[in-house]
């Protein structure tokens, strides 16, 4: 899956998204059972909960949940109207630790491009 934000635009294996993951915990679930993780940068990334090894050869296993202020902003309207705690759950960590470094990013990034 490639990293369209990213200044080297590099794609990154499942092997690094493992990586990655080692080093941080979910930032939660919806209710699909799909695990969320941020990894510092404007995106967020979706796992299915229940991924098992032999699914990390298909590169469908990770995708990204939000990339854009567009996106971000419908998926986290989305998580606060839920009528799942786990998915307002989502919603509120999103909202208030991850985001506001998000929208920073993507305003930078934005300012950068113009």
């Amino acid at each position: 899956m490639a990293e369209r934000g990213s200044p080297d635009n590099k794609e990154l294996t499942n092997e690094e998204f493992e990586a990655k993951k080692a080093n941080t915990r979910p930032v939660g679930e919806d209710e699909l059972d799909n695990v969320y993780w941020y990894f510092g940068t404007e995106k967020l990334y979706k796992e299915p909960k229940n991924a098992t090894k032999s699914d990390s050869d298909d590169e469908g296993c990770w995708s990204v949940a939000c990339s854009t202020m567009k996106q971000w902003e419908g998926f986290l309207r989305m998580m606060k109207r839920s009528s799942f705690e786990l998915e307002k759950n989502l919603g509120h960590v999103l909202t208030a630790s991850i985001f506001p470094r998000v929208k920073q990013l993507l305003e930078a990034a934005a300012a950068a491009a113009a």
